[in-house]
């Protein structure tokens, strides 16, 4: 999915995205989460900061607390249009 990506698309760059955080010590999100069998769910994700060498978002699942690392592709912020997401 990563090959689809395109960020000539985004409505904001990764520190545009990171600055919602304000006082806070992170963007709420939306991830596509796989479980053990290979299924994707969109699950809560708590977005803290991104790696411009990886482009990856890093963050951690509100359900499960683990650490992830993230392209863009696979995170919808709360604060995005989802409309335009797609």
């Amino acid at each position: 999915m990563e090959a689809y990506d395109d960020a000539d698309l985004d409505s904001k760059t990764p520190a545009g995205w990171l600055r919602l955080k304000g006082d806070g010590k992170f963007v709420p999100a939306k991830g596509l989460w796989k479980d053990r069998d290979g299924l994707c769910y969109w699950r809560k994700l708590n977005v803290t900061r991104y790696f411009v060498k990886s482009m990856k978002y890093e963050g951690f699942w509100e359900h499960t607390g683990q650490k992830t690392k993230l392209p863009r592709i696979k995170i919808l912020f709360d604060a995005e249009d989802p409309r335009l997401f797609v």
